[in-house]
């Protein structure tokens, strides 16, 4: 099974909030990279991999992984994923966690991020898309953290089981 290598977004952001909504086709990889700027990742579809020194996380459509600025990250998935990646410039990100964080996301962040796949919101140009992009980042600011990552094992009954969920993150 080849990947198929990606480019990551790099550090020059056209807002302070800037949305990427990106198609990953299966086997897609994202090779170890890190950004100035914060980022908020949520899938519409499909379920991402992010990897992050010893930690995996994942990253279904009921939860988004908030990433600090200047994390290395890999991130890959098996299966087709269309995500959404919000880049945050440092200075906006002082009341979101320090450390990489699984968020529970409610109703109003799922329909903003749904608005701005629906309205293909890439470049925020009006007052209108600025203000949605801020409440946005309010809100995530306000979400309950979950400690969800697969944790690695050597432990011959626990080492199989761990294996198949990272290989079938959709089961």
């Amino acid at each position: 099974m080849s990947q198929i290598i990606l480019p990551a977004y790099g550090d020059e952001l056209p807002s302070p909030i800037f949305p990427r909504i990106v198609f990953m086709p299966k086997n897609g990889i994202y090779p170890k990279h890190q950004h100035g700027c914060g980022e908020f990742n949520f899938c519409y579809r499909g379920v991402m991999k992010i990897h992050i020194d010893d930690k995996h996380f994942l990253v279904p459509p009921q939860y988004g992984l908030w990433l600090p600025p200047r994390v290395e990250h890999i991130a890959f998935n098996n299966c087709e994923v269309v995500h959404c990646s919000l880049y945050i410039l440092s200075e906006y990100c002082e009341s979101l966690p320090k450390q990489p964080t699984i968020l529970l996301l409610n109703p109003l962040i799922r329909s903003i991020l749904w608005i701005l796949q629906n309205n293909e919101i890439i470049f925020p140009e009006t007052d209108k898309e600025k203000r949605l992009l801020q409440v946005l980042v309010d809100q995530l600011c306000e979400m309950p953290k979950v400690d969800s990552y697969l944790p690695t094992s050597n432990d011959r009954i626990l080492k199989p089981i761990l294996q198949f969920l990272d290989d079938n993150p959709h089961s």
